[in-house]
């Protein structure tokens, strides 16, 4: 398998994550905002300050984004394209957020799949404060209890990353039970194991007979799909469409993952990722749903 490395130490944690609840529901991204000022009062009506989410449809002006490059320097693996800021109007198809906070304010982690005014199709990583939404975008949320992503320094990669954290909040004593079953899990996945067979690993050592992913945002190094396509570039950025962790017949745990992804060479690619053959680059956050 795939292996790069970083400029700091491997921690023995290799699957961070936090047991908490979430509530799903849906709302509508204002537009006239950024988007993470439109998420931000979008979950703040429901009650929620964390969240992951599946947004769907309407358009970015003005659109503010970057995809992956190689590192020029030892401080990083990888690193960041300049920033493009697309002419017109940009639309979007889909993407998955990590929304939580960053040195105490709101912040989120954004991958998308978009067209632009001239028709080009792109994905990559969303600004927050500089992409503004100009139509409604359909957002379906998960609002996280107990936990929360938290952006803090990540020595192993030398980035400032997304890591769940415990988060508890006082409920009111007419909460419904439900709010306090743990069956949800903030996660985050450290570079250089499989995405698959981490959540395959997981779900065996917590006794998790399914589950589903919700939102769904990282990077892996290159990739290799189930039709067989190829993605060399080991840069890239990658929102999960789909994904799931079921039993086969023999009881074993297999991974599904669905997903689009940018290479650093603005390559775009999509399909199920083949188990045991694609490891993390920098980072993969999710919610994990037990389902089971």
């Amino acid at each position: 398998m795939r292996r790069i490395s970083h400029p700091g130490i491997p921690a023995a944690d290799r699957i961070q994550y936090v047991a908490g609840h979430a509530e799903k529901f849906e709302f509508m991204l204002e537009p006239g905002f950024s988007i993470l000022e439109s998420i931000r009062r979008g979950l703040a009506a429901h009650g929620y300050e964390d969240a992951v989410l599946d947004l769907e449809g309407g358009s970015f002006c003005p659109f503010v984004y970057v995809i992956p490059s190689l590192s020029s320097t030892p401080e990083h693996a990888v690193w960041y394209s300049d920033i493009h800021r697309p002419v017109g109007e940009t639309t979007l198809e889909r993407a998955t957020v990590t929304f939580g906070v960053r040195d105490g304010e709101a912040f989120l982690h954004c991958h998308a799949l978009w067209e632009e005014a001239d028709g080009k199709k792109l994905a990559g990583h969303v600004i927050p404060h500089d992409a503004m939404v100009s139509s409604p975008i359909r957002a379906q949320a998960w609002g996280m209890t107990g936990m929360r992503f938290q952006v803090d320094k990540d020595t192993e990669t030398n980035f400032s990353l997304f890591q769940p954290r415990a988060h508890e909040v006082a409920l009111a004593d007419n909460v419904p039970a439900q709010v306090t079953e743990k069956r949800f899990y903030a996660m985050r996945l450290r570079p250089n194991q499989d995405f698959c067979g981490a959540l395959e690993d997981f779900c065996d050592e917590h006794s998790i007979q399914t589950a589903v992913i919700r939102g769904g945002v990282g990077s892996v190094i290159g990739a290799l799909f189930e039709d067989g396509h190829v993605v060399t570039p080991i840069a890239t950025e990658l929102l999960v469409r789909d994904g799931h962790v079921s039993r086969d017949a023999s009881g074993q745990a297999v991974a599904h993952i669905d997903v689009v992804l940018v290479d650093y060479e603005a390559g775009l690619a999509d399909g199920v990722l083949v188990r045991g053959k694609n490891p993390v680059l920098v980072t993969v956050e999710l919610l994990l749903e037990k389902t089971s």
